[in-house]
């Protein structure tokens, strides 16, 4: 039973360790720069985590996310809080980095509207 239960929540300690995800604190957009496929949102204060490593000097302002039918209606959520002047804080990849500027930058995965 000891055996089968080791086996059973091995994988579940390896995921873990493998890359973890983190937070944001709240801040606020500066700039969203927008792509076909992609957009890169600013932020006002160095509050981006960085759990990946990313290596551009503006990786602790800068995050960028994909752009398709699966993300728009966070793209729509960023744009109404951007022109609401509303704080935010990003959800960050723990195992991802995009280039970007020179460098590479965080990925994320949510946003959260405050």
């Amino acid at each position: 039973m000891k055996l089968f239960l080791f086996l059973f929540f091995l994988p579940l300690a390896v995921q873990v360790k493998a890359g973890s995800n983190e937070s944001s604190p709240t801040t606020y957009v500066s700039i969203i720069y927008t792509y076909e496929s992609y957009f890169v949102v600013e932020v006002e204060n160095d509050v981006i985590p960085n759990p990946a490593g990313c290596s551009s000097s503006k990786a602790n302002k800068r995050i960028k996310m994909h752009r398709d039918s699966t993300t728009d209606h966070i793209y729509s959520t960023l744009l109404a809080a951007k022109l609401a002047g509303t704080p935010v804080a990003f959800g960050v990849s723990g195992s991802e980095c995009y280039n970007w500027g020179g460098g590479t930058i965080p990925v994320m995965y949510r946003i959260d509207v405050r």
